[in-house]
């Protein structure tokens, strides 16, 4: 978690920075938890839009909570026989596409397969 408030409190100094011309930023924080119920994810979005906004550096942080930017995935998790499988089918059909389409394409398909 600490990482992901680095993460975006570089993004946003790293916006406001870029900035030529000293301008509003406006960040929009969207996440899939409930909001104002005590999920600490919530509540850690929360804080860096208090911390922007105290901060006085013209970066405001819009926090959208409970889906209300996007529509969550879900996450499956799957044994290593279903991954193995659904590996195979990819090899099949989108990889061979995507080797194909992207310069370097099949490199990078086998440094992702490395990663289990």
């Amino acid at each position: 978690m600490r990482r992901l408030v680095t993460l975006i409190a570089a993004a946003a100094a790293a916006t406001v920075l870029s900035s030529s011309v000293r301008a509003e930023v406006t960040l929009r924080a969207s996440h899939q938890f409930p909001g104002g119920k005590g999920d600490v994810r919530d509540e850690m979005v929360q804080i860096i839009a208090k911390e922007a906004a105290a901060a006085n550096v013209d970066l405001n942080v819009e926090v959208y909570p409970d889906a209300a930017l996007f529509q969550a995935v879900e996450v499956i998790s799957l044994t290593p026989g279903q991954y193995d499988a659904r590996i195979e089918v990819a090899k099949q059909s989108s990889y061979k596409q995507f080797a194909k389409d992207v310069p370097d394409g099949q490199k990078l398909i086998d440094e992702a397969l490395v990663v289990k």
